[in-house]
């Protein structure tokens, strides 16, 4: 399984049910290292949390620029 490397990652997924209808979707994860035990407590902190997005494709008959 590939890792995420540090900073923004982007992911496409692309799905495609029994009938061939096929919907993609656009996700970005922000992924950084641990910082450590910060308050000498034996814990590592987390990072800091992120905002999670998820873009969706535009709606059918819509113009798409290329």
């Amino acid at each position: 399984m590939p890792q995420l490397s540090e900073g923004e990652n982007m992911i496409t997924v692309v799905a495609t049910n029994g009938t061939g209808r096929t919907t993609t979707a656009t996700l970005t994860a922000y992924c950084e290292p641990l910082r450590g035990d910060l308050n000498s407590d034996d814990i590592l902190t987390p990072p800091t949390p992120r905002s999670r997005s998820i873009s969706q494709p535009p709606a059918a008959g819509t113009p798409q620029q290329t």
